[in-house]
């Protein structure tokens, strides 16, 4: 088979998700050796990307950002154009093929990776478009952004500086836009903008019949409530989300933090602030040691918006005065682009994580008092997702159902690859995970066994176990979604898509 150049444009990605960019050519025999069942598919497109356990890329494909996910399935076709990914779509549905679709694979419960099944790796699909305001087809005023399912945040957010707009996006640059915000979508500006299934202006996707659906306010508005936040699998594979963009601000950011000990003052002294929280404001946690010991870090982010900034100077002062020590104040006045560019990179370096979430009302004594009695050491940290501001506003047009106010918190038990980390023996190493792996599910246990987790959670971050459609999106919604899926998804071809509606 030949190879064929990649579509994409590999300067503009991370080198760490390098495999984004290349679709290595592969072998018509090891397909045939591997899953003859996939012959048919190969021979309509000869030219077809798939990889199969006995190809040579079949890992560097495979792999996740979570190593400790070592899910194999049967193939990972990677389309790269509308044509080859609606024929691979209708082959697996006709065939009983089950289906996972992966896109940035930071997924850290592996939900993108199916056993035995079929991969639907949409990375090479990674192209921005900006839409100015004389080309919206829909008649709108305001420009947006036509995104690809395989574009990361980081580019995404580069493509628009370019243009001088922003919009929303999650810490992790590497995440890929598209499902972090058809799935709510947190991140350091979301207080100002809102969440990210709040930007989702339109979508166009493959449903497992093949069919191709193009959806928007006035074009099944009840499919685009459905992507705002429940899109991930469910109805289809969303092949472009056309988002909201902003003109780009300035703003005032970085990060303050305080000593781990000082958590209850600190925590207390925060939370009569949350009662009146200016929506310019966006402030998310991160519990962990930056070096100078266990810290509460807080990522402070306000947007000028021309008459604010005085306001966003005496709150800085409030932020600063939340404790007796600084050990780490990096605010100053910069662009929310060249914010997430500067923190991305204590999220670029993988490794074996275990994560375990739960949402809690506020930053309570009992919470400070878990949290002090395991502290985080190496990478692993508590991560706080605030639902405030905008991100909290109800949104009827909108599935995404975690609007009261709320802190979601993501505890990431990890150890991340370096030299030191391979190392070890393999019983060392054990032992280092499973340390780091227990530390992270004993807070999550805590915090549920003293009565502090709130019904509702984040499909995003949380493990099976503990998810429940019910309890996370509301009787009425999960009735919407699972008619919706009667209608686009029968077969429930992707049976690991999430929320679950089974």
């Amino acid at each position: 088979m030949s190879q064929n150049p990649a579509k994409s444009d590999a300067a503009a990605v991370p080198a760490s998700n390098i495999h984004s960019v290349f679709s290595p050519a592969v072998s018509s025999s090891d397909i045939h050796s591997d899953t003859p069942e996939l012959d048919p598919l190969l021979s309509t497109h000869p030219d077809l990307r798939i990889y199969t356990k006995s190809s040579p890329h079949f890992e560097d494909v495979r792999v996740l950002f979570n190593r400790e996910i070592t899910t194999i399935p049967r193939a990972i076709i990677r389309p790269r154009d509308e044509s080859e990914l609606i024929s691979t779509v209708v082959f697996c549905t006709e065939n009983g093929l089950p289906m996972s679709v992966r896109s940035g694979g930071h997924d850290l419960h592996g939900r993108c990776l199916i056993a035995d099944g079929i991969v639907i790796d949409m990375r090479a699909f990674d192209e921005v478009k900006i839409v100015n305001a004389g080309e919206n087809a829909s008649g709108g005023s305001a420009p947006y952004a036509a995104v690809g399912p395989g574009v990361i945040s980081g580019k995404l957010l580069r493509v628009l500086d370019e243009n001088k707009l922003v919009t929303p996006v999650g810490w992790c640059d590497e995440v890929c836009y598209v499902g972090w915000a058809a799935g709510g979508g947190y991140g350091s500006f979301t207080g100002y903008y809102g969440v990210g299934s709040d930007q989702i202006l339109g979508a166009r996707l493959v449903t497992p019949s093949g069919s191709v659906v193009d959806t928007d306010a006035d074009n099944d508005p009840e499919l685009l409530w459905a992507l705002r936040g429940a899109g991930l699998g469910n109805f289809g594979i969303i092949v472009e989300l056309r988002t909201k963009v902003y003109p780009r601000p300035r703003a005032l950011a970085g990060f303050l933090a305080y000593p781990l000990s000082e958590a209850p003052t600190v925590f207390a002294n925060f939370e009569t602030l949350r009662e009146n929280l200016p929506a310019a404001f966006s402030g998310e946690v991160l519990v962990a040691d930056p070096g100078p010991g266990p810290c509460v870090m807080f990522s402070y982010h306000w947007v000028f918006d021309g008459e604010n900034r005085q306001e966003g100077t005496e709150f800085l002062a409030k932020m600063r005065a939340l404790g007796t020590t600084v050990v780490l104040d990096t605010v100053t006045e910069t662009t929310p682009t060249e914010f997430a560019a500067a923190t991305a990179e204590q999220f670029r370096t993988p490794g074996n994580v275990s994560l375990n979430s739960v949402a809690v009302a506020d930053f309570s004594p009992e919470l400070a008092d878990i949290l002090l009695r395991y502290p985080p050491s190496g990478a692993c940290g508590v991560l706080f997702h605030s639902g405030h501001g905008r991100a909290n506003v109800p949104n009827p047009d909108a599935s995404f159902a975690l609007r009261k106010k709320h802190l979601v918190l993501g505890i990431r038990g990890m150890i991340k690859l370096s030299p030191d980390a391979e190392s070890k023996s393999e019983s060392e190493a054990l032992d280092a995970r499973k340390a780091v792996f227990e530390w992270a599910a004993t807070i999550n246990r805590e915090i549920r066994e003293r009565g502090l987790a709130l019904d509702q959670g984040y499909w995003s971050f949380t493990s099976s176990e503990f998810c429940d459609s019910l309890a996370f999106f509301g009787e009425e919604t999960v009735r919407r979604l699972t008619r919706l899926k009667e209608k686009y998804n029968p077969g429930n071809a992707f049976p690991q898509a999430f929320p679950g509606l089974n």
